[in-house]
């Protein structure tokens, strides 16, 4: 729904007072959508708290995680990001999302690890199948670390 509003204060207004209603239990799910939704409206301090308390709960939960990590790299809170994004990725090695956002938080600020980066988008790749657009992504991506690698070998 926050991809829909037509604007991020709009998703904001629409999942407070989704969750203002008697009728409705706190569920994590439209707590995580206000959480998406304060990101995407710049108000960060409050997406860290609902994100989390929602890992106090579910500390393994994939989806928390990396939206915690993609906040605090809108933060510019690089080094939390990258250790988010570490640990998680330990814990499911593999794992497209951690994968993707983990080499987007290595080269968001340019003092990032690109090596670690190509390593961890190279093994990305290989996860969807020939075709899907995440490979797609992921591809592209690799390209444009490598260049960079390269760019930075002939500098």
């Amino acid at each position: 729904q926050v991809h829909y509003a037509p604007s991020p204060d709009v998703a904001v207004e629409t999942f407070e007072a989704y969750l203002d209603r008697p009728d409705v239990q706190r569920n994590d799910a439209i707590r995580y959508g206000l959480s998406v939704a304060y990101l995407e409206d710049r108000q960060y301090d409050k997406a860290v708290d609902i994100l989390n308390d929602l890992l106090a709960s579910n500390p393994g939960r994939i989806t928390f995680q990396v939206t915690l990590a993609e906040v605090r790299l809108a933060q510019n809170h690089m080094d939390e990001a990258r250790t988010i994004l570490k640990d998680a990725l330990a814990r499911n090695p593999g794992n497209y999302p951690i994968t993707h956002t983990l080499a987007r938080t290595e080269t968001a600020d340019g003092n990032g690890d690109l090596e670690s980066a190509q390593r961890q988008l190279r093994q990305a790749q290989e996860k969807p199948p020939a075709g899907a657009p995440q490979r797609q992504i992921v591809t592209e991506r690799l390209a444009e670390i490598t260049n960079r690698l390269h760019a930075r070998a002939n500098s």
